[in-house]
């Protein structure tokens, strides 16, 4: 029986609504936020720490990774985006988390054949930006975007394209292109065989450059053709570069990740030297996975299993980054 290899990537969204209090000791407020951008409509939430004063908080908005994610980021019995959001706000630091575009309208798009990364990510990340910039509870000169993943591999044309954003920070993420991790985990969790039987419909759908609306309903790893249009036209390594020229960037990687590997990691070194960039700094964790929660006893097939929240050291640096280190 042929195996079935694909990688699921579409879309992002945000909201405003109702106000409620967290069961954390009544220290966190949650509004609901709708993000609207053309005819999409995308849930989200606004966690903002609580206070009685009038003042204003920093704020971060998070950016999820490939396929259609939720605002909690959720990956079997985990909710990274939930966990960053809710311990930020108890140091005081407020948090945008929602629904990617294509969570919330994913039977939609499925017949969207020109639907890229542009629809994505940046359309709806930037309308996110634009509504916390001209909210009077936050401090718009302290604007980061959080992106995890493959949320990290656009964060910075996101950043790129505003004078908004404070600092960039980019968790497990990669400047390679995306069927190039996809393949390197298929070499590694499936064999030589698999990796062997897929390698050509990759470099195929790598190298697709040209819009050809006879090819519109050719489908490559779970995208249409016009979205690796798109797609291949992105220098990442160059986008990363000019953001890093202008903005912070805290690069974090934990060492027990499953999916993107250590050498992903080396290379936002390699591209962002400390001596070249100092507002770069590097951190990596030796026990945390993809999620960076605790790896212990975790496999390819047990990983997200376990009810694990995202480690403390990781919380501390992304406060201690957005307060004092940007």
């Amino acid at each position: 029986m042929k195996k079935k290899l694909f990688l699921i990537i579409f879309g992002i969204l945000l909201v405003i609504g109702l106000t409620s209090c967290d069961k954390r000791d009544a220290k966190i407020v949650k509004e609901e936020i709708t993000i609207k951008t053309d005819k999409y409509e995308m849930n989200g939430i606004l966690t903002l720490p609580f206070s009685n004063k009038k003042k204003k908080f920093p704020v971060v908005i998070l950016v999820g990774g490939s396929g259609p994610t939720n605002m909690d980021s959720s990956t079997g019995k985990l909710t990274p985006f939930k966990d960053i959001s809710e311990s930020l706000a108890l140091q005081g630091i407020a948090s945008l988390r929602y629904n990617k575009r294509t969570f919330e309208y994913l039977e939609e798009l499925k017949n969207d054949y020109y639907f890229n990364i542009e629809d994505e990510y940046i359309l709806d990340a930037l309308q996110a930006i634009s509504l916390l910039s001209n909210d009077k509870r936050i401090d718009k000169n302290n604007l980061f975007l959080l992106g995890h993943s493959q949320g990290g591999q656009i964060a910075p044309i996101i950043v790129n394209r505003t004078d908004k954003i404070k600092g960039i920070i980019i968790m497990a993420g990669t400047t390679s292109h995306i069927l190039d991790v996809l393949m390197e985990q298929t070499l590694k969790y499936q064999g030589e065989e698999t990796y062997n039987e897929y390698l050509e419909y990759a470099e195929i759908a790598k190298n697709i450059t040209t819009p050809d609306n006879t090819k519109h309903q050719h489908f490559y790893f779970g995208a249409y053709y016009h979205y690796w249009v798109a797609y291949n036209k992105i220098n990442f390594e160059e986008e990363l570069v000019t953001a890093a020229k202008t903005h912070p960037i805290l690069i974090m990687y934990g060492k027990k990740d499953l999916q993107v590997f250590p050498h992903h990691y080396e290379k936002y070194q390699i591209l962002l030297p400390n001596d070249n960039y100092k507002n770069v700094k590097f951190v990596s964790y030796p026990n945390l996975n993809h999620l960076f929660t605790d790896a212990i006893d975790e496999t390819f097939n047990t990983m997200y299993s376990f009810n694990r929240k995202v480690d403390e050291e990781v919380i501390n640096d992304i406060i201690n980054f957005i307060l004092n280190g940007s």
